[in-house]
Parts: C-alpha cells; sequence; structure tokens
C-alpha cells in the first residue's frame, strides 16, 4: 500500500488529525489481513515440512527394510518360500512409498494452489482497500468543506446572539429602573394606607368610646339592654312583654346597640322590637 502524505491531499496545511487517524486505522486493518495470510503461509510451511519429515522417516524405514531383506536373503539362501514372501513384503513398501510420494505430491499441489488462491485475494482486498480509501478521502474532504460553511453560520448565530443579548441587558437595566420606581410608589401607597388605617382606627376607637358613654348612660332606665346584649344569636325566648301586650317569639337573633332595635324569629318571621318598651322577658 502506498502512503499519501498530508501536504499531497490537503495543500492548504490545514490540521488533518481526523485524516490521519482515518488512514492508520485503515493502514492496521491492511496489516491485520497481511499477518492473518503470512501466519496461514508459514502453517503450510509447516505442514510441508511435516511432510518432508514424514518422507525421510519412510525412507529411512525403507532403508532399514532392505537390510533386514538383505539378511534374510543371506540367512534364508535355502527357502524359496522365504524369499518369495520377502520379495512380496518388498513390493508391498514400494507399493507404499509409490502411494506416500503420490499423496505428498497431491498435497503439496493443493498447497501450492491454496496458496496461490490467497495471494489472489490478498491483492484483490489491496485493490478494494485502496478504493476504499479514496472514497474515504473525499468524503473526508466534502465533511471538512461542510464543517467549514457550518463554523460560519454558527459564527454568524452567535453574533446576532451576542447582539439580542446585549439588547437584551440594556432593556434588563430599563426595566429594574422603572421595577425601583414603582417599588418606591408601593411603598409611598402603602404609606399612606397606613397612615389612613390608623386614622380609622383612632376614629373606630373614638365611636366606641362614645358608644360606651351612651350605653353607661341608658344603663339604668333601660335593663333588659344589658341582658339583651348578653345573649348569644339564636338563643331561644317564648315570649316578650311590650308596652302591656304578650309578644311570642322563638328565637333571639341580634340586638343593634346604635338603633337600640332587638330582633327576634317568630315562625320564621323577624320581629323588630324597641329594646326601650320591653317591660319583660320569658324564657
Amino acid at each position: 500500500m502506498v502512503a499519501v502524505k498530508s501536504s499531497d491531499r490537503n495543500p492548504q496545511g490545514k490540521p488533518k488529525l481526523f485524516l490521519q487517524s482515518i488512514g492508520n486505522e485503515s493502514v492496521n486493518q491492511h496489516l491485520f489481513c497481511h499477518n492473518m495470510e503470512e501466519e496461514e503461509r508459514e502453517n503450510q510451511r509447516k505442514e510441508i515440512h511435516h511432510l518432508k519429515k514424514s518422507i525421510k522417516n519412510y525412507h529411512h524405514l525403507l532403508q532399514q527394510i532392505a537390510g533386514n531383506v538383505f539378511s534374510l536373503r543371506r540367512t534364508l539362501n535355502h527357502s524359496v518360500k522365504d524369499h518369495i514372501k520377502l520379495q512380496n513384503e518388498v513390493g508391498q513398501l514400494t507399493e507404499l512409498e509409490e502411494r506416500t510420494k503420490k499423496d505428498f505430491s497431491r498435497k503439496l499441489t493443493q498447497l501450492i494452489r491454496k496458496q496461490q488462491l490467497n495471494e489472489h485475494h490478498f491483492l484483490d482486498r489491496f485493490e478494494r482497500n485502496e478504493k476504499m480509501n479514496d472514497r474515504l478521502q473525499e468524503q473526508l474532504q466534502e465533511q471538512k468543506s461542510s464543517q467549514q460553511v457550518m463554523r460560519r453560520e454558527h459564527r454568524k448565530k452567535y453574533q446576532e446572539m451576542d447582539h439580542s443579548l446585549q439588547h437584551l441587558k440594556q432593556h434588563e437595566k430599563r426595566m429594574w429602573g422603572e421595577m425601583e420606581l414603582v417599588n418606591q410608589q408601593i411603598q409611598d401607597i402603602n404609606t399612606e394606607v397606613q397612615d389612613y388605617q390608623n386614622q380609622t382606627d383612632h376614629r373606630l376607637q373614638s365611636y366606641d368610646e362614645r358608644l360606651q358613654e351612651i350605653d353607661d348612660l341608658y344603663k339604668d332606665e333601660h335593663p333588659y339592654v344589658q341582658l339583651l346584649k348578653s345573649l348569644p344569636p339564636n338563643y331561644p325566648v317564648r315570649r316578650l312583654f311590650v308596652n302591656g301586650t304578650i309578644i311570642p317569639v322563638s328565637h333571639f337573633v341580634r340586638y343593634d346597640p346604635i338603633k337600640r332595635m332587638a330582633y327576634f324569629n317568630n315562625d320564621n318571621q323577624v320581629k323588630t322590637i324597641d329594646s326601650e318598651n320591653i317591660e319583660g322577658i320569658i324564657f
């Protein structure tokens, strides 16, 4: 694989860390494939070496057998049957050797073809990886161009946002000023309300004092006024004596100290009685 310099791919001299990382990953992938194929070739070499060693052992065995045949011939000259038997054994061993040679030749041919096929696949992969690397370089270049456009757009948006933020800060400053004025006005209004409430409380207190004085003045003249003031609402009352007349009622409603009028309920009808005219009450 031919290495591509960063200066050839990027004539402007800008940083290409991302391109280098992609190129390194592609090179690492090629190295991994190459190491796998080298390991497979090494296994094939070991297998060939093992076959050669087996053939050498077979040759050594044949040599031993030939020596044994020679000693058997020398010791069994007078035995024709034994001689024929030895010849048959030698023939079998010869056939075994021929078969072993054929098997070795066939396996060796298969290994050579397999190795050639692996080399062809490696070259094909290498070419595909080169094409893929070129496409990746083009895509990276396009991505870089699009990133530059996006950076310019982001910079423009950031400037617009900064301008809007400055405008918002000025508006916020004006709002804080207006809020301070409003708070000052609220404080002034609260002060006026507090003064008015104090004046109202003082007037109410003076009214209560005057009412108390009026109650004290009429306390001796109207003994039932204090009784009516002490009664709670809806207190049961049976009859009233008013100017010599008996008025049936059921409940006491309330007493108005200003008008000095008492209100009673009788069959869901409210009766108004002047407290000064009440002469007696039956509970």
